[in-house]
C-alpha cells in the first residue's frame, strides 16, 4: 500500500518541507480527455481526466498543510502536530512522485490508465481517513473490508467531500486561498481541522518504529 512511503522521521530540517513543489499546478486541455501537471513551470506528466478531481483535492491538502506550517509562529501549532504535518507532507510528495512515474508518455496514454500507488492512496483516504501506518493497520484489524481488493471507482466522492466539510475539502474556496490578508485567518481555521484529523501522540511500536494515537476528547493539541 501507499503507506510504505510514509517516513518514520523528517527527511528535511525544520520548516523547509513547506517549500516542496510549491509551484505544482494543473493544466486543462480543450479535449477534456487528459490534463497536465506542471512542476516549477515544466510539464511533469499528462494524465487521464478521471484523476482530475482527485488531484485537485490532493494539491489542496498539500497547500493547506503548507499554509498552516508557514504561519506556525502566528497561530501556535503544537510541536507534535507540526512534526506530523511535515511527515504527512513528505509522504504526499513521495506519493506524487510515484504517481507521475507510473504513467507512460502521452503518446502511449490510455483513457483508462491508472496508477496503483495513487489508487492505494485514494483507498486509504476514503476508507481510513489517515495515512499513518498504524492507523491503516488498525483499520485492517477492525474492519472486514479488504483495502487492497476494494474498487476505487465505487467510492462515493461527493459523500466524502460532505464528510470533510467545505473548508477541509476545498469546495468552499474552489481549491484556492483568498486574498493574502485573510491567509492567517484561513490558517487558523485549517489548524482546527488538522488538530481533529492529524493531532498525534508519539509512542514506540516494535512493528513500525513509531505510531500515532488519537488524543481522544483532548483536541487542543496538548500532550
Amino acid at each position: 500500500m501507499a503507506t510504505l512511503l510514509f517516513p518514520d522521521h523528517l527527511p528535511l530540517n525544520g520548516g523547509t518541507l513547506i517549500h516542496i513543489n510549491t509551484r505544482r499546478e494543473i493544466q486543462r486541455f480543450a479535449d477534456n480527455v487528459a490534463f497536465g501537471i506542471t512542476v516549477e513551470g515544466e510539464t511533469a506528466r499528462i494524465l487521464p481526466i478521471h484523476y482530475l478531481d482527485h488531484i485537485r483535492r490532493f494539491f489542496w491538502r498539500e497547500d493547506c498543510i503548507r499554509l498552516v506550517l508557514q504561519f506556525y509562529a502566528k497561530i501556535i501549532i503544537p510541536s507534535d502536530l507540526e512534526e506530523n504535518l511535515q511527515l504527512v507532507l513528505a509522504y504526499m510528495d513521495e506519493v506524487f512522485k510515484c504517481f507521475v512515474a507510473e504513467f507512460p508518455p502521452y503518446s502511449e496514454l490510455l483513457p483508462t490508465s491508472r496508477s496503483k500507488t495513487f489508487d492505494n492512496y485514494l483507498k486509504i483516504e476514503f476508507w481510513v481517513g489517515r495515512h499513518e501506518p498504524t492507523h491503516v493497520r488498525d483499520y485492517r484489524r477492525s474492519n472486514e473490508r479488504n483495502l487492497d481488493r476494494s474498487d476505487i471507482t465505487e467510492c462515493d466522492w461527493e459523500a466524502y467531500e460532505a464528510r470533510l466539510g467545505p473548508i477541509w475539502s476545498g469546495t468552499r474556496t474552489r481549491y484556492q486561498f483568498q486574498d493574502s490578508v485573510w491567509k492567517v485567518q484561513t490558517a487558523e481555521l485549517l489548524l482546527k481541522e488538522m488538530k481533529r484529523v492529524y493531532d498525534p501522540v508519539f509512542v514506540r511500536d516494535p512493528d513500525f518504529g513509531y505510531t500515532f494515537q488519537e488524543h481522544g476528547d483532548d483536541m487542543d493539541g496538548s500532550t
